[in-house]
């Protein structure tokens, strides 16, 4: 029956008061990221890219953005969190947007939810058609399985299905979906009305499907707007909030550290100048890197008489000629010390260092940048870097510095010791794959209570 759970042993419960492991929910999901636009499009947290007319503004007076396209061809509007959001197998992840979708028209196609170019889950206005869609690269070629409203199978949202509820998409809405993995794992959609979540639909996998349904569960909040071909009239799509919660708990990341840095080749400083920086590699085992990387902290000596100010700046420009070079063969991140002047980008961090051999040591990831990770833009062709920058206070004087990030690891499918990590960890959830299977392999008798019967005291 739509809109409830079986648990076994005769308990029903509501859809919406189970999570996507059909658990029931208990109010202490840990956001992993939120978002909200009352002062700008948060630059430092969400990427955009426009093709042709297309353009991504920010709405100061309904603290949200606009995707709006033209009517050429190939106008697009893309606006996507740098973050791909760590997915932790056993817990389901929930992902709440609000926005509107423009008026439905010929060869306009918008988008929101859960996903980049190559896998997800999301909402879609394509012409007048209402959709959800489950994008997958698991056979390696991008695949979208398109379900019309018409052919939702837990409420179409027309008036005739167990809400009563009929949807009018050219209004303000609020999406929500959440999703287990573990490769075979259901993803249900739906939307918030009068407060309530109604499910719309459930992409089912586990005893139907022959591979994982999408190749990973890691990815970005997205809202996208494109002209398929010439329209009548330009359209905008509108974005307010998204947060993303994992249910049940965010365990620590289990990674690793890797630094870059001087060596003991000392940098002599006059001007402002970079002595070190870093950046994610673009890819990793030939796939375009994704991966989650926190700044972890950084180091700075003074090796000589003379004072300096130093800064850590975020996407500085890098004068003379950088010449970068992987932080380790099992590292995400790539290093320069051979950039020179830096120009633009964002402080994070900056002081001063007094002379005679002093040192300033700060921990990063749990002050200035535990939320701000570094990442790829949306093509996956440039990437966030972090540099370390110093200033002489005097006559030139040599510095030295470095700083580490920390990722996620199991990263080497060929290294045998992280496919045994693997592997023990996916073992662990055996149990509750047992778990979860065991109640849908016996019949139970459930005895539903009826008001006209007597009650025995």
């Amino acid at each position: 029956m739509a809109g409830t759970v079986s648990q076994g042993q005769g308990r029903d419960f509501s859809e919406a008061a189970v999570d996507a492991f059909a658990r029931l929910r208990v109010s202490n999901p840990l956001t992993l990221f939120d978002s909200q636009h009352q002062y700008n499009l948060g630059p430092l947290f969400w990427n955009s890219a426009t093709a042709g007319g297309g353009s991504v503004t920010h709405l100061p007076d309904e603290s949200g953005g606009r995707l709006r396209v033209g009517t050429a061809s190939g106008d697009q509007a893309i606006h996507q969190s740098k973050e791909y959001f760590r997915y932790q197998p056993g817990k389901s992840q929930k992902v709440l947007l609000t926005g509107k979708f423009g008026e439905g028209k010929a060869n306009v196609r918008q988008r929101v939810g859960y996903f980049d170019a190559n896998n997800g889950i999301y909402f879609q206005v394509s012409g007048t058609t209402v959709s959800v869609v489950r994008r997958s690269k698991a056979t390696g070629a991008v695949v979208n399985e398109v379900v019309n409203q018409s052919s939702w199978n837990q409420d179409r949202l027309d008036g005739t299905g167990p809400s009563r509820l009929t949807l009018d998409y050219t209004k303000s809405q609020i999406f929500f979906l959440d999703m287990e993995w573990l490769g075979v794992g259901q993803v249900r959609m739906g939307f918030v009305i009068d407060g309530a979540p109604v499910y719309c639909h459930h992409f089912h996998h586990a005893n139907i499907i022959e591979t994982v349904y999408m190749t990973t569960p890691n990815l970005p909040v997205r809202y996208e707007i494109e002209n398929t071909a010439a329209s009548t009239s330009q359209t905008d799509l509108l974005e307010v909030c998204a947060s993303v919660a994992s249910e049940g708990g965010f365990e620590r990341i289990r990674g690793v550290t890797h630094t870059a840095n001087n060596g003991t080749t000392k940098v002599s400083v006059s001007t402002r100048r970079a002595l070190v920086s870093m950046r994610p590699k673009l890819t990793f085992n030939s796939i375009v890197n994704r991966g989650l990387v926190l700044p972890q902290s950084y180091d700075i000596l003074v090796v000589g008489s003379v004072a300096i100010f130093y800064e850590i700046v975020l996407n500085g420009s890098l004068g003379g000629t950088p010449s970068w070079a992987s932080a380790g063969g099992n590292s995400l991140m790539e290093m320069d010390v051979a950039g020179t002047t830096v120009t633009g980008g964002e402080t994070l961090d900056s002081g001063y260092i007094a002379s005679s051999n002093q040192q300033r040591v700060g921990v990063v990831a749990e002050d200035i940048l535990r939320d701000i990770p570094l990442g790829l833009n949306i093509d996956g062709d440039t990437a966030d870097i972090l540099s370390i920058v110093a200033t002489s206070m005097g006559a030139g004087v040599d510095v030295v510095g470095a700083m580490s990030a920390f990722y996620h690891d199991s990263l080497d499918i060929d290294d045998p010791h992280q496919r045994m990590v693997a592997s023990f960890r996916l073992i662990a959830k055996m149990p509750t794959i047992a778990a979860m299977a065991y109640p849908a392999s016996v019949v139970v008798l459930r005895v539903r209570m009826n008001s006209n019967w007597a009650i025995r005291r």
